[in-house]
């Protein structure tokens, strides 16, 4: 487990990482960046999920059927305990071997170090062709220095989420507050189809880092016409708002929520021309409406006084 305590020893966050299978996951070393990131490494069997959230990053160590290997680790979190990479080092083969990472420090540019010791053949390489040496002993001392991992960032245009880095990689989009997997959504842009909180899990080079969550205030409009069809009034409001179409509307849907996405009030199955909603119980604030009928979806933001 990893924990963080302030200097008069409060505490602040714990986390855990766990091996599914029997047999030690064994964490010997920490470092800390200037950004207070958290690099930890060490050694592990069987496989071990790296992400101490809701998560699974499942590195496996291949094991033969006389003995137990051993594979090295580096993982990072970031200064909350959150998941944001990690490294697998070992010996790819079902070959007897037991490799492990003893120590760790971090350089101002980003680099990190690691030394240990390994038995047999290891591949370093993380990502790409392998780089492998042998020992020339039983068990004999490496050291190592990686550049730094990539850093998921994203970036918006208004309309769409962004992921700014370049080059081949993978995309997984996330929802925040709680992490949860977007299905489907592993394209370089996403579109959130409402407002919230979102992150990236970015795959490249073999390192994964998670980005910090963007706060996203949906105001797209699906249909180009919607603009003409729908409008909202007054603006701000007290009581009431009123929205009204210029078609008649069937079985319609409205959505009310609030800065960070929470759902404050939702109705259905409206039909007319125009829809009266009573936000007196709503705190003044700002928030957003969504009405939606058929295909059309037409987004408002809105000030209650």
């Amino acid at each position: 487990y990893f924990a963080r305590l302030v200097s008069n020893g409060n505490f602040v966050w714990a986390k855990k990482v766990e091996n599914g299978n029997p047999g030690p996951l064994l964490h010997l070393s920490t470092a800390i960046d200037e950004d207070e990131n958290v690099y930890t490494t060490g050694s592990f069997t069987g496989t071990a999920d790296f992400d101490p959230g809701p998560l699974i990053c499942n590195l496996s160590v291949v094991e033969t059927i006389t003995s137990v290997n051993a594979d090295m680790f580096i993982l990072k979190l970031d200064s909350m305990g959150n998941f944001n990479w990690v490294k697998h080092i070992g010996d790819n083969s079902s070959s007897i071997h037991f490799d492990e990472s003893w120590d760790i420090a971090v350089d101002q540019q980003g680099g990190i170090y690691s030394t240990g010791t390994f038995t047999n053949n290891i591949d370093l390489a993380i990502a790409g062709n392998p780089v492998q040496i042998t020992s020339t002993g039983k068990i004999d001392i490496i050291v190592l220095k990686f550049g730094s991992c990539t850093s998921a960032s994203i970036a918006t245009d208004g309309s769409m989420l962004t992921s700014t880095n370049t080059g081949l990689a993978t995309y997984q989009w996330l929802t925040c507050s709680p992490y949860a997997v977007i299905t489907g959504a592993t394209n370089k842009e996403f579109t959130p189809s409402s407002s919230g909180s979102y992150a990236l899990v970015l795959n490249q080079n073999g390192c994964i880092d998670t980005s910090s969550c963007y706060s996203y205030i949906a105001s797209g409009i699906i249909d180009q016409h919607a603009n003409d069809r729908l409008q909202l009034f007054p603006n701000p409001c007290t009581k009431f708002v009123h929205l009204s179409s210029e078609q008649w509307m069937i079985n319609a849907s409205l959505k009310i929520t609030d800065l960070s996405g929470k759902l404050m009030l939702e109705k259905k199955n409206l039909n007319g021309f125009s829809v009266d909603e009573d936000i007196s119980n709503l705190a003044n604030g700002v928030y957003f409406v969504q009405l939606k009928d058929n295909q059309l979806i037409k987004r408002f933001k809105f000030v209650k006084n």
